[in-house]
């Protein structure tokens, strides 16, 4: 009994040590032309698109390798950022976020933006809401 026990611990460590190794090998450039491939054929996109596509997600794909290259810096002096340098990392992504989505929306026709919205808000395990809706803090009685 002991032994299943100490090889499930075992294997659930090797499988979480594996799943915080994808992707950090890959260069800006790799991850830009994997996701604009991967949009090119989600939204069907035309070669002009898809060219305006890779140059903005390889700017995106360039800030976020920034960003962690700053956050590796933090932990590796074992400090924390501060309330105000946490704040203003979050406004900066937000304000990328917003920047992305309104030049995502100039290079899509309509019908391409909203499926890329649907793909990206499930991608990031949210569900686009439509008029009210009750939480689950909110039964009704």
């Amino acid at each position: 009994m002991r032994i299943i026990i100490i090889a499930c611990l075992l294997v659930s460590t090797l499988v979480q040590a594996q799943r915080g190794e994808r992707g950090k090998d890959l260069s800006a450039a790799e991850i830009a032309s994997m996701r604009s491939k991967k949009m090119t054929l989600a939204l069907d996109l035309n070669d002009n698109q898809a060219q305006q596509v890779y140059t903005l997600v390889l700017k995106q794909a360039e800030e976020q390798q920034a960003f962690r290259k700053s956050r590796a810096q933090y932990k590796e002096e074992g400090k924390r950022p501060t309330k105000e340098e946490r704040l203003t990392f979050y406004n900066k992504q937000l304000d990328a976020k917003i920047a992305h989505q309104r030049a995502m929306k100039g290079i899509l026709n309509a019908d391409q933006f909203e499926l890329w919205r649907k793909l990206s808000l499930k991608r990031n395990g949210k569900k686009e809401r439509k008029g009210k809706q009750r939480g689950p803090h909110r039964r009704s009685r």
